[in-house]
Protein backbone atom coordinates (compact mmCIF):
# COMPACT_ATOMS: atom_id res chain seq x y z
CA UNK A 1 0.00 0.00 0.00
CA UNK A 2 3.36 2.49 0.64
CA UNK A 3 4.11 2.39 -2.88
CA UNK A 4 0.37 3.37 -4.03
CA UNK A 5 0.20 6.20 -1.81
CA UNK A 6 4.14 7.94 -2.93
CA UNK A 7 3.51 7.30 -6.24
CA UNK A 8 0.46 10.42 -5.91
CA UNK A 9 0.35 13.56 -4.27
CA UNK A 10 -0.29 13.18 -0.64
CA UNK A 11 -2.41 15.88 -0.18
CA UNK A 12 -5.76 13.44 -1.24
CA UNK A 13 -5.42 12.30 2.61
CA UNK A 14 -6.19 15.24 4.19
CA UNK A 15 -9.41 15.66 6.03
CA UNK A 16 -10.38 11.62 4.67
CA UNK A 17 -12.15 10.08 7.79
CA UNK A 18 -10.72 7.29 9.74
CA UNK A 19 -12.42 4.73 11.22
CA UNK A 20 -10.93 1.78 13.01
CA UNK A 21 -11.75 -1.66 11.33
CA UNK A 22 -14.54 -2.68 13.67
CA UNK A 23 -16.75 0.58 11.97
CA UNK A 24 -16.01 2.68 15.43
CA UNK A 25 -14.93 6.81 13.87
CA UNK A 26 -11.88 7.57 14.96
CA UNK A 27 -11.57 11.19 13.57
CA UNK A 28 -9.75 12.92 10.15
CA UNK A 29 -6.70 12.92 9.13
CA UNK A 30 -4.54 16.00 9.97
CA UNK A 31 -1.24 15.47 9.14
CA UNK A 32 1.15 13.39 8.15
CA UNK A 33 4.64 12.05 9.17
CA UNK A 34 7.08 11.23 6.46
CA UNK A 35 10.39 9.60 6.84
CA UNK A 36 12.44 9.79 3.58
CA UNK A 37 10.34 7.69 1.33
CA UNK A 38 7.38 6.88 3.37
CA UNK A 39 4.49 7.36 5.42
CA UNK A 40 5.77 6.62 8.83
CA UNK A 41 2.61 7.61 10.93
CA UNK A 42 -0.37 9.44 10.31
CA UNK A 43 -2.07 12.28 12.95
CA UNK A 44 -5.51 12.01 13.33
CA UNK A 45 -7.89 14.67 15.18
CA UNK A 46 -10.24 12.97 17.35
CA UNK A 47 -13.45 12.74 16.20
CA UNK A 48 -15.63 12.31 18.80
CA UNK A 49 -15.52 13.12 22.82
CA UNK A 50 -14.86 9.55 23.89
CA UNK A 51 -11.69 9.42 21.51
CA UNK A 52 -10.46 13.04 23.31
CA UNK A 53 -10.77 11.02 26.72
CA UNK A 54 -9.08 8.28 25.94
CA UNK A 55 -5.84 10.53 25.06
CA UNK A 56 -3.81 13.21 26.71
CA UNK A 57 -6.05 16.24 27.23
CA UNK A 58 -2.79 18.46 25.84
CA UNK A 59 -3.53 16.80 22.47
CA UNK A 60 -6.44 17.23 20.23
CA UNK A 61 -5.55 14.12 18.44
CA UNK A 62 -3.43 10.66 18.13
CA UNK A 63 -0.68 9.26 16.11
CA UNK A 64 -1.18 6.26 14.44
CA UNK A 65 1.59 3.85 12.50
CA UNK A 66 0.95 3.65 9.05
CA UNK A 67 1.41 -0.30 9.46
CA UNK A 68 -2.00 0.15 11.07
CA UNK A 69 -3.62 1.07 7.65
CA UNK A 70 -5.69 -1.57 6.46
CA UNK A 71 -7.21 0.19 3.40
CA UNK A 72 -7.26 3.95 2.04
CA UNK A 73 -10.57 4.97 -0.14
CA UNK A 74 -13.31 7.56 0.78
CA UNK A 75 -12.44 6.63 4.11
CA UNK A 76 -9.31 5.40 5.97
CA UNK A 77 -9.52 1.88 8.25
CA UNK A 78 -6.72 1.07 10.58
CA UNK A 79 -6.59 -1.73 13.22
CA UNK A 80 -7.82 -1.43 16.26
CA UNK A 81 -5.09 0.14 18.84
CA UNK A 82 -4.96 -0.75 22.54
CA UNK A 83 -7.32 1.76 24.33
CA UNK A 84 -9.66 2.62 21.62
CA UNK A 85 -13.01 1.88 22.43
CA UNK A 86 -13.98 -1.77 20.88
CA UNK A 87 -18.13 -0.58 19.96
CA UNK A 88 -19.45 2.99 19.61
CA UNK A 89 -21.95 2.32 22.14
CA UNK A 90 -21.01 4.42 25.38
CA UNK A 91 -21.31 2.10 28.71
Amino acid sequence: MAEEVSTRSLSYLFGRKVYLNNGVYVGTIEDLIITSDSIHKIEVRAGSSRIQALISSSTKGIKIPYNSVNAIKDVVIIDNIIGLPATDKES
